[in-house]
């Protein structure tokens, strides 16, 4: 069973990375992950279209999203909607899953559908030193919001 949301849940998360000037940076903005029991697979097909159904209705809620690199707004980015893979969930990212609030997932094989946006940085294209990366994603009710901020050392 999914966890309920109170009338007002904000979720603020940090990260601080090292990161080579000449690699990709890919940072998610606001993402949702849909997640079945892999033993559920006698019946892909309809375990298939469960999850993209959901992953795309919750992310359909998301009407707010802001993004900002080193204090200057920048464009949203694509919203992009996986195809059905597998995850194992372990001692190593349960408690990711957890804090993330994705619901009661245990450990074991899933299979999985995520929607949402994302942010690409070509390489090159940071100079070195710190960069700031702030993200910010809302639903139309402005029930649950999500904030992220980046801290790329730029390497």
């Amino acid at each position: 069973m999914g966890q309920m949301l109170k009338p007002y849940d904000k979720q603020v998360y940090k990260t601080e990375s090292l990161i080579e000037r000449d690699k990709i940076i890919v940072i998610p903005i606001d993402n949702w992950i849909s997640v079945s029991p892999k033993k559920l697979l006698s019946n892909r097909k309809n375990v298939e279209t469960t999850l993209r159904k959901l992953a795309i209705e919750r992310m359909d809620r998301v009407t707010r999203l802001q993004l900002t690199i080193d204090n200057q707004p920048t464009q949203s980015e694509p919203r992009i909607l996986s195809p059905l893979f597998e995850i194992e969930v372990n001692h190593d990212n349960l408690q990711t899953l957890e804090m993330l609030e994705v619901g009661s997932v245990k450990a074991g094989q899933y299979f999985a559908i995520s929607d949402g946006y994302w942010l690409f940085i070509e390489p090159d294209s940071l100079s070195y030193g710190p960069h700031i990366i702030q993200t910010f994603g809302s639903c139309a009710t402005g029930a649950l919001e999500l904030e992220m901020s980046h801290t790329l050392r730029i390497i």
